[in-house]
């Protein structure tokens, strides 16, 4: 083999030059320079016939593409070109490698870009490039297509110097997933924010930009906020204690609900002055108390203010407390008298400034006593009773059985007919009726059944009569004692003068 020492080289433009014969190597020697102003062009099995290598032995550049070309919309390229005779779906197109030794002195390919077509077709041609490189001794790859980027199970997208904000796939569930020690912020500048499924035909959540956040169940809204508060539709399921504090977050403020497995619990907590229970009903948004527990453990209802007596439950004008009779051996209504003795209060009937003018007491162990006001100090124009015996004689005792107790006779009066001889005795009038109706809103929709025509009323609410209904009268049979007492007296001094 003989050696050439070449300075310089300066064909004709257009003159093909050729280096070297078969076998012969061509030596640019270190501080040379190889300048082609041509295409240098591999032909034949001379010239580059395999894998070409430059090798340096710094970290200095191996390989620089220059542009002197003044046209500043290009610059050097480096074109890697798959020239197919037959090209097909799936044909690499290019690949650059990084290849390192590893610890071992392994020859280890630590990452590589690679190009392949995914459609070859003419009009049509789609194409991807990959981003591979090794994590743990696997490969983690990155694929770029259709204008994205797409990323393998369990492969990250990762955000900030500490790893703070990762997003990815785990072949079941995606996550984003902030590691960071702030807030993971979401912005809009837009209408809001929303959440749909799939393919947007169901909306899941909604934050609307200066307004509501909407919360769907199978694309129907069941939770949204406003500006007073929060609107739900359905029910509430609550697994602890749901408490309202009214706008101040205060232990002497504090309505709590919740229940202890095996009743249902209402607390208001607070101090002695915030410890009220109230239940109102709202129509127009005013509020309409309808009963109250204040915090001396009295029951109002109908009104909550007013009252100067202290018993535990107070039923007011505006109220009606009503027990259906459907005795099986247990009362309806139990009433107990916390005084164990004789004298024990278990009724009391006051007029509105709360004097007492009847009441239902313990007599003994095993009896109660009906009582009516009678002190002497509330009393006047006291005169004895006299000709007692004839109006005795102008009443008419009876024998009868009720309508609705056929079987049953007993011995009694008709109210009309003591009504002009002991008028107290008697409430109400001989075949008085009433009429009843229904409390109905604007849309003719039942408010109150079964009320007469006084009936409180609602704005916007009216009255309808439905039937009519007989007022029956009553008596009270122990009016007609003192004039019993009276009869005998008057008899017995008859009797006496007799035998006198």
């Amino acid at each position: 083999m003989s050696e050439v020492k070449v300075n310089k080289i300066s064909p004709r433009s257009g003159t093909t030059v050729t280096l070297g014969d078969s076998g012969d190597t061509f030596t640019i020697p270190s501080g040379a320079t190889f300048n082609v102003a041509g295409t240098l062009v591999q032909s034949g099995s001379s010239g580059f016939t395999g894998p070409v290598t430059i090798t340096t032995t710094d970290n200095s550049a191996g390989l620089t593409l220059k542009s002197t070309d003044d046209d500043a919309g290009s610059g050097p390229l480096l074109d890697l070109v798959r020239d197919s005779g037959s090209p097909a779906d799936g044909d690499a197109v290019g690949q650059i490698k990084f290849t390192a030794d590893n610890d071992a002195g392994q020859s280890t390919l630590f990452a590589d870009i690679i190009t392949t077509v995914n459609d070859a077709s003419d009009g049509s041609e789609d194409g991807s490039v990959f981003f591979r490189s090794l994590t743990n001794g696997s490969n983690s790859t990155i694929e770029m297509v259709g204008g994205g980027f797409k990323f393998a199970d369990n492969g990250k997208a990762i955000f900030g110097t500490g790893d703070d904000l990762q997003i990815f796939h785990d072949g079941s569930n995606s996550y984003v997933s902030d590691y960071g020690t702030g807030f993971l912020v979401v912005q809009t500048n837009g209408s809001g924010i929303l959440f749909q499924n799939e393919n947007g035909t169901e909306g899941l959540a909604k934050f609307l930009k200066d307004g509501a956040v909407e919360l769907n169940y199978d694309n129907s809204k069941k939770f949204e906020t406003t500006s007073g508060g929060i609107t739900v539709t359905g029910s509430v399921l609550g697994n602890g204690s749901v408490m309202a504090t009214g706008g101040t977050d205060s232990a002497d403020r504090r309505g709590i609900m919740t229940h202890d497995g095996s009743s249902m619990i209402f607390k208001a907590s607070g101090n002695s002055t915030n410890r009220n229970i109230i239940f109102e009903r709202s129509g127009d948004g005013s509020a309409d108390e309808s009963m109250r527990i204040d915090t001396s453990k009295r029951v109002m209802i109908g009104a909550s203010t007013g009252y100067t007596f202290t018993s535990q439950l107070n039923v007011f004008n505006t109220a009606s407390l009503r027990s259906t009779d459907n005795y099986n051996g247990s009362p309806n209504i139990y009433l107990f008298s916390g005084v164990d003795t004789t004298g024990g209060l278990f009724f009391e009937f006051t007029k509105a400034d709360g004097t007492r003018i009847g009441s239902v007491t313990r007599a003994s162990a095993t009896s109660v006593a009906y009582n009516t006001t009678s002190d002497y100090r509330l009393k006047e124009n006291v005169v004895d009773l006299d000709n007692a015996t004839a109006r005795l004689k102008q009443l008419q005792p009876k024998r009868f059985n009720f309508i609705a107790d056929a079987d049953t006779t007993v011995d009694g009066f008709l109210a009309h007919e003591v009504s002009d001889i002991v008028p107290e005795a008697i409430t109400g009038e001989k075949d008085e009726i009433r009429d009843f109706g229904n409390i109905v809103d604007s849309n003719n929709n039942i408010v109150t059944e079964n009320v007469n025509e006084n009936y409180p009323k609602e704005e916007g609410q009216t009255w309808v009569k439905t039937e009519t209904r007989p007022v029956y009268q009553g008596i009270d049979q122990a009016k007609l004692v003192p004039l019993l007492v009276k009869t005998i007296q008057e008899l017995e001094a008859r009797i006496t003068t007799l035998e006198g």
